[in-house]
């Protein structure tokens, strides 16, 4: 955001720290200590960089190992490789976090080929809850964002801002809620 003649823009964003951190305390609510993080690397997108950042808060706050498949998630059939021989490489994961639904969701097809089983073999948990993330087999455990929301959300500000004159900057965080499918299994 910035400031422009005598208005200051406002900004509506997703927590992406907190909805990782949700999304890897569950997967350890449900017995998972062995987790990867897929679709991160340290200098990625910042909303990437702040899901890695939940991720790892998340790891350390329950004092686990965390493991990195640093391949970017905008090439997601290369990410989803790249988890898939992690996995085979470390049967110790059980579970993996995805920086977002696509990467996750060619995971499982990715998984499938290789003969991995989910969630029996490796759990997994997405990040945005696309439209596909409920229609494919198994359904994409994922944390949700109410896009919608954030749009109505940056009209109301923005009409505020309006009608009040000049008004500071901020940034307003919309937390993901987690939508709870079929990838994750209680170890």
């Amino acid at each position: 955001y910035g400031c422009y003649a005598v208005y200051c823009i406002r900004s509506v964003d997703i927590d992406n720290v907190s909805g990782a951190r949700t999304a890897v305390r569950y997967l350890i609510s449900r017995g998972h200590r062995e987790i990867a993080i897929v679709g991160t690397a340290p200098n990625a997108f910042p909303s990437v960089r702040e899901r890695r950042v939940g991720y790892e808060q998340a790891m350390s706050e329950a004092r686990l190992t965390p493991h990195y498949v640093d391949v970017p998630y905008y090439d997601h059939e290369r990410a989803a490789e790249a988890a898939v021989q992690y996995v085979l490489a470390h049967p110790e994961v059980t579970a993996i976090f995805c920086a977002n639904d696509l990467t996750a969701i060619t995971f499982l097809q990715a998984a499938r080929v290789a003969g991995i089983s989910v969630p029996d073999q490796v759990s997994v948990v997405g990040f945005d809850d696309i439209d596909l993330a409920s229609i494919i087999l198994p359904g994409l455990t994922t944390m949700a964002v109410d896009k919608p929301g954030m749009g109505r959300l940056a009209v109301t500000l923005l009409l505020h801002q309006l009608e009040i004159g000049k008004t500071a900057g901020s940034t307003t965080l919309v937390k993901p809620t987690l939508v709870e499918r079929a990838t994750v299994r209680t170890i």
